[in-house]
């Protein structure tokens, strides 16, 4: 039988519709940028492999319920109102190991699933979106570098997050880019864009999307749209049963002055010079330069918006804004519905900067376009890559290393796990477990086993 060659076609003129049109270049750019972004991840904090630790939800929330509940029942037990159904499959997955490899179990995963995700841009299908295949690498590298949260690389709790990343670009393909797709391709995106929902409520900006897909789409893109509302109606369902929002806690100015805050410096600023720029935010003045930056940018993209020939661009522009700013106020709401003091009065000392990952994917999509489209007539392609990667140089210097987490002797600690889940396993009696780890005051905590009766 005669095989199939790949079809050639000029690298950057179009998207491959079909996966006949793929060319070597076009085979190669996304794993390629999918490893590239795998090592920058790691060099971000090498001992995410080497030298493992425990996160918050990973030993507190995940792994606990794993051991005390078992892979099935621990799968749906929500953690603040939320199911968070990606790190607790894969806990599923691994948790049979031994106590002492799953903190570099957590990790190789959470780096791999983060490169997977960061590199996703990067595939010829988005050339809908930002046409120079450049330009969206440097995206996908940027991102994978720059964005700075002390939990943003190699723990299972921070990658739903990156998920969000191919899960915002299935919603958005056009649905000529489904023409020709097998039906294994529905179905992964459909469970990616599923699991990914039930796992990180800030895609709730993204609803408006979804629903204008399956209103406007054919029957292949309504499957992937529909699976994502799915999700969001089982999602909001749970929320509504096991949140303990604290509606009364709301306090209008300071989520005014947290919003301002927010997008000022967390999204922009620190995305941009580095978050060494932004300093210390509780002081009052930050607010008033905070609105200033802010209006200056709502202008700047205004302007650049409208000037747009193409309605089709200045509307996927126009929703990009719309969605950053909803992104921000829906983070700012839940910090204070949740009275997360982490998040709340004005987000003066973050530390977790995961939450606000949706919008600075959104607003490096933005810049990365701009340089590409403005550009676009006066340099060539690799030029266009070099405005964007000085644009974000000086944070990436800034925010690139990420502090080493604190030993927490879990070396000590892993036996003690695994006698307590031979005991479980037996029917015997053990005593209670309480064991430190990252951040202070998160423990990983088993009850005691009374035995077999």
């Amino acid at each position: 039988m005669r095989s199939q060659s790949l079809t050639v076609v000029p690298r950057h003129a179009t998207a491959p519709t079909r996966a006949g049109t793929y060319t070597r270049w076009d085979v190669l750019l996304y794993p390629a940028t999918a490893v590239m972004a795998f090592f920058l991840l790691w060099l971000r904090r090498p001992e995410a492999l080497t030298a493992a630790r425990l996160w918050a939800e990973d030993g507190s929330v995940f792994y606990s319920a794993y051991l005390v509940h078992g892979p099935i029942r621990s799968l749906f037990e929500p953690n603040n109102g939320f199911l968070n159904l990606i790190p607790r499959l894969f806990t599923a997955l691994i948790g049979r190991a031994p106590a002492a490899q799953i903190p570099g179990l957590f990790g190789a995963i959470s780096l791999l699933g983060a490169a997977l995700s960061c590199g996703f841009f990067a595939l010829p299908e988005y050339r809908y979106f930002l046409r120079s295949d450049q330009v969206r690498v440097a995206c996908c590298l940027a991102f994978a570098a720059v964005p700075y949260s002390y939990d943003a690389v190699g723990n299972l709790a921070i990658l739903p997050w990156y998920a969000c990343i191919p899960t915002m670009l299935f919603l958005a393909l056009p649905r000529r880019a489904y023409n020709g797709r097998p039906f294994w391709f529905m179905l992964g995106a459909a469970s990616i864009v599923f699991l990914t929902a039930l796992s990180a409520p800030g895609l709730v900006v993204f609803i408006p999307l979804a629903c204008y897909k399956i209103y406007k789409g054919t029957s292949r893109v309504r499957i992937v749209s529909g699976a994502f509302l799915v999700a969001m109606i089982v999602q909001f369902m749970v929320s509504r049963v096991a949140s303990h929002a604290n509606f009364a806690a709301i306090d209008l100015p300071s989520l005014g002055a947290s919003m301002l805050k927010v997008a000022a410096y967390r999204v922009m600023l620190d995305n941009v010079v580095g978050r060494f720029a932004s300093g210390d935010l509780s002081t009052g003045y930050v607010v008033a330069l905070g609105a200033l930056i802010i209006l200056a940018a709502l202008v700047a993209a205004f302007v650049y918006v409208e000037t747009r020939k193409e309605a089709v661009i200045a509307r996927r522009l126009t929703y990009i804004v719309c969605a950053i700013i909803a992104s921000i106020v829906i983070t700012c709401l839940g910090s204070q519905l949740n009275a997360d003091p982490t998040l709340a009065a004005g987000l003066d000392t973050l530390q977790r900067d995961h939450n606000l990952l949706i919008p600075i994917a959104l607003f490096y999509y933005f810049l990365g376009y701009a340089c590409d489209d403005l550009l676009r007539w006066r340099t060539a392609e690799p030029f266009r890559a070099l405005a964007f990667v000085v644009l974000v140089t000086i944070a990436a210097f800034s925010n690139f290393r990420l502090p080493p987490l604190a030993d927490d002797d879990w070396v000590s600690h892993a036996p003690l796990i695994d006698a307590w889940r031979a005991a479980q396993l037996a029917g015997a009696t053990h005593s209670a477990l309480d064991l430190p780890i990252n951040p202070p005051g998160w423990t990983v905590s088993l009850p005691a086993l009374q035995g077999a009766p």
